[in-house]
């Protein structure tokens, strides 16, 4: 058996969590290119900035439509426990659809989450590799770094090809 297919066996065990999170994983990255495109063609129709207020203010309808019938308040001493710089996601949010609805229009679905998949992919090796936000260390090695060197040829023949 190749160095590869135990490497993987090892990755993805049978274990049902896994499994389960590794397909809702891969739903996730569906959902994200359908909604940069969504809100990319909303930000053309209306603006940028205004594509982006309308988009967070249904997202917030919707998270409250789940969460106010479990008739479990956020209560404000959790909030008050939780880090300052955990509350910048919803900043970043706004950022992350401001910037696709510009740049989606211009370098298309693909290579705007080619680009995002790519920096997304180098910060988390960095962050995991240093255990930032108090989250497990996963040290750099050689084949991740050959995975993001596979990752940056992607994009360039995405870009090119």
């Amino acid at each position: 058996m190749s160095t590869l297919m135990r490497t993987l066996r090892r990755s993805i065990p049978g274990d049902p969590d896994v499994l389960l999170a590794g397909g809702a994983s891969i739903l996730a990255g569906v959902f994200v290119a359908l909604m940069i495109r969504l809100n990319a063609t909303l930000g053309e129709h209306i603006g940028v900035l205004e594509g982006s207020f309308v988009v967070h203010l249904v997202g917030t309808l919707f998270a409250a439509l789940i969460v106010l019938p479990r008739r479990q308040p956020v209560v404000p001493e959790r909030l008050r426990r939780a880090p300052r710089y955990t509350f910048l996601g919803g900043v970043l949010g706004v950022a992350i659809v401001m910037i696709a609805n510009i740049v989606v229009p211009v370098l298309g679905v693909a290579l705007t989450l080619c680009l995002s998949v790519a920096a997304n992919l180098s910060f988390s090796t960095v962050s995991d590799h240093f255990g930032w936000f108090g989250l497990p260390q996963f040290r750099v090695s050689r084949r991740r770094l050959f995975g993001l060197a596979l990752v940056v040829l992607g994009v360039i023949l995405v870009a090119y090809g």
